[in-house]
């Protein structure tokens, strides 16, 4: 078995790799339709005399029994799974670099949640799918057991699990590629799933995986734990490691640390100058932004670190020239490493309270979709100019900030750099646990990088050494 900080890095690793799956199951359903198996099918199966304790064998004697018209009752099963709306669980996994999601659900939830982050996505809902595939997608949806949408091809009956390897085939194909290419998650489901134990052993994993894959699992009650532990012991031999939970609310913490520990791979640096530069001359404001830029790089160099500028007044040019530098000199692909969102000339031309309204909801937006690529956001200095020529606190610091907090980005403003970031910095020095859950040792380089002394190479020196503990060391 797996612990949970263990299941946490090896997940991360695998997304850094572009090498994880996923495979849903009813439980990542059961908060938006109130139904999990027992309580989806015992209407139906405590009509019989002579109950079945398997539920899909159960369902069949009731169809059959009854004369029921096979399609008219997958209808009725099908109307329980429309309209529901996805949570948290399906966001973040619609966010992170997943290219396949494997489910056997009837609903739509990891669909819905991939509009909002994915172009083209594909979903193969039947056989025939794979025929008509997109060639270009970012994501492929594999409904194993058929869609809502579509109720007489949902495959819920005993009829429908005896007939798979024939009407199915091509899905059974490609999941034994994926499990000998990637690492494949497996949530929502439990120890008496009939789901995840069919899918087994219609698989049957004839070869030894080369693969790693992880099963979470709410752990079962003393009398059946035994019984437990021999199937998860079953599954190893399968290649699949399980981690064991104790609510499973814990699925949802798990995400959230898989996506912060993932996400602090990619770097904002948040700032702006007009030229003034708090206890920095602009000659050494203008090198620490350089060097900042070439060491978040160089020092990073063999690990997934993204930098992400805004490119706006007197920062972020410095810190991208650096940055460039730096990839130019190890060899590296410009685009994969630095994420540039210019702001125009014309923003910055006009004074704060002289812009429209829908001129900043327009960058309020792209501002959002720039701080959103994100894990850790650093504060520089953050001034510009009033009407009359004088240096006062540039409000679009403040504001990305707001919506840094606001997306659960860790946010890290540098005080002795003045401006924007000194008023920032006093804000989260005063109640940091309002503003980051990290370790003590983070919290401590954050007020060392607060210090009024501090010197243009420690600031340096401790930005990295925040961004290796988060993103590389720390286990929450």
């Amino acid at each position: 078995m797996m612990e949970k900080v263990d299941l946490i890095n090896h997940l991360v690793s695998c997304l850094e790799n572009k090498s994880l799956s996923v495979f849903l199951g009813s439980g990542m359903s059961f908060d938006a339709c109130g139904l999990d198996w027992k309580a989806l099918v015992s209407p139906y199966i405590s009509q019989l005399q002579g109950n079945d304790d398997d539920p899909i064998r159960g369902l069949q004697y009731y169809v059959t029994q009854n004369k029921i018209n096979v399609n008219d009752f997958k209808k009725e099963i099908a109307l329980k799974f429309l309209g529901l709306k996805y949570d948290q669980r399906h966001e973040l996994l619609a966010k992170l670099p997943i290219r396949n999601y494997w489910t056997t659900n009837f609903d739509t939830l990891i669909e819905d949640a991939l509009k909002i982050t994915r172009e083209q996505r594909d979903i193969m809902k039947t056989n025939d799918s794979f025929i008509t595939a997109e060639e270009r997608r970012d994501n492929v949806v594999y409904k194993l057991h058929g869609d809502a949408s579509e109720p007489h091809g949902i495959v819920i009956l005993q009829d429908d699990y005896d007939d798979y390897p024939k009407t199915h085939c091509n899905f059974i194909t490609a999941l034994e590629n994926e499990l000998a290419t990637n690492s494949m998650l497996f949530l929502g489901y439990s120890f008496n799933d009939p789901d995840i134990k069919n899918i087994i052993n219609i698989l049957t994993l004839k070869t030894p995986s080369l693969q790693t894959h992880l099963f979470i699992l709410k752990r079962e009650s003393k009398e059946k734990a035994l019984a437990q532990k021999y199937w998860i012991d079953e599954l190893e031999k399968k290649g699949i490691i399980t981690c064991l939970i104790d609510e499973y609310s814990e699925v949802a913490e798990i995400l959230v640390r898989v996506y912060k520990k993932y996400m602090a791979r990619k770097i904002f640096i948040s700032g702006s100058s007009c030229g003034e530069y708090g206890k920095f001359t602009e000659p050494e404001a203008h090198q620490l932004l350089y060097t900042l830029g070439y060491k978040l790089i160089e020092d990073f160099k063999f690990q997934d670190i993204n930098l992400i500028s805004g490119y706006g007044l007197g920062v972020g040019p410095n810190i991208v020239e650096g940055a460039a530098e730096a990839v130019a000199n190890n060899d590296l692909d410009f685009g994969k490493k630095i994420l540039i969102y210019p702001f125009p000339k014309a923003y910055y031309g006009i004074h704060s309270e002289d812009r429209s309204p829908e001129l900043e909801e327009h960058f309020c937006h792209y501002r959002e979709k720039m701080i959103d690529k994100c894990g850790i956001a650093f504060f520089l200095f953050g001034n510009k100019r009033d009407k009359a020529g004088n240096p006062i606190v540039a409000d679009g610091v403040i504001k990305e900030f707001e919506i840094a907090h606001k997306q659960g980005k860790y946010v890290f403003p540098i005080g002795p750099t003045g401006g924007a970031a000194k008023l920032l910095a006093d804000r989260v020095l005063s109640n940091y646990a309002d503003y980051n859950k990290t370790s003590l040792e983070v919290e401590k380089l954050f007020h060392e990088l607060n210090l009024p002394d501090i010197s243009t190479d420690e600031i340096i020196e401790k930005i990295c050494a925040i961004i290796d503990l988060i993103a590389y060391r720390d286990d929450g």
